[in-house]
């Protein structure tokens, strides 16, 4: 479109580039294709990350030829930039099929080095935590239940806090787990189940035990922030996201929008065009609705069994490596 190939910062991030942002030429040692390092395409700064539709291409639009190209940012930071979470601590986690939970930095995190992503957006560096495991257990259970998404949720409603004493480790992609900690034999599992347990008991327990994994992410990323933004899927869900306020113990907040992604990409393409920071292109952008705060006697119960299900996992891990 424009006769320029090239990749924003952020795309380069991961897996181009070291946290210091110069090219790391090991990755292609790594791999045994160091003969296509020279295909490696310019990275582009976010001041120089658009150019101008070619007369060629536009007609092919029907667009006016000139019009600027921008190279919108990593998928996880268009997220993050949608739903405003783009000044330094704040937070915001992606409820899709997999989980994103993510902070905004002023700069790398370094004190971790073995999880997590560092993603370089803008000038500030997006400390994110995609897991393999997300809104998919949801699917996956509401199947099992034969249950569409309502149904679902108005299910898991029915049933106390804490499930009646169930817990779901939802580690069951084929791949394992990377985030927020890595181990390609991660296996899910239930635990505690007894006879009088029922299919709503099941159906908060997959709620519940996402919502721990969103707390993990958090605390791993070092940062206890003010407020959690959501979107993704997952974020249409009151009670899940009702949940998650419960075990985190902070207000969140929902996108109104349907694609924040693309709204993200918008923001970022305004930020360039005109000069600006992300928070001012993002004002009045970013759409976001009512906070769900957490319930004290509810969080008061997930204080105690968020540490429960940390050390039910751990003493599942030793099984992990146990071949079948």
């Amino acid at each position: 479109m424009t006769g320029r190939v090239a990749m924003d910062r952020s795309d380069a991030s991961l897996p181009f580039l070291r946290l210091d942002g110069q090219v790391a030429d090991e990755v292609f040692e790594l791999f045994g294709i160091a003969a296509a390092r020279r295909l490696l395409p310019e990275i582009l700064e976010d001041a120089n990350r658009a150019a101008s539709l070619l007369p060629a291409a536009a007609g092919s639009f029907g667009l006016p030829a000139g019009i600027p190209v921008v190279l919108a940012p990593y998928d996880i930071a268009c997220m993050a930039i949608g739903m405003g979470a783009v000044a330094h601590g704040q937070a915001s986690a992606i409820l899709g099929t997999t989980i994103c939970a993510q902070v905004m930095r002023d700069a790398p995190d370094l004190s971790r080095r073995d999880i997590g992503i560092n993603i370089a957006v803008f000038g500030k560096a997006l400390r994110a935590f995609p897991t393999l495991g997300g809104c998919e257990t949801i699917d996956w259970m509401a199947a099992l239940l034969a249950l569409d998404a309502p149904g679902f949720d108005a299910l898991a409603a029915q049933a106390p806090p804490g499930a009646n004493g169930l817990v779901l480790l939802p580690y069951m992609s084929p791949a394992g787990e990377r985030a927020p900690f890595f181990d390609e034999a991660a296996n899910g599992a239930l635990l505690g189940l007894k006879y009088p347990h029922t299919r709503a008991d099941l159906a908060r327990a997959t709620l519940e035990s996402l919502a721990f994994v969103v707390q993990d992410c958090l605390e791993a990323a070092g940062t206890l922030p003010a407020e959690l933004r959501l979107c993704g899927g997952g974020a249409r869900s009151e009670i899940f996201c009702r949940i998650i306020a419960d075990v985190t113990g902070i207000p969140v907040l929902r996108s109104t929008d349907n694609e924040v992604g693309a709204r993200g990409a918008l923001i970022a393409a305004r930020a360039v065009l005109r000069g600006t920071t992300l928070q001012q292109a993002a004002a009045g952008l970013v759409r976001l609705g009512p906070p769900i705060t957490p319930g004290t006697a509810n969080h008061a119960h997930y204080s105690d069994a968020y540490p429960r299900f940390l050390a039910l996992r751990d003493q599942q891990r030793a099984s992990w490596h146990v071949a079948p």
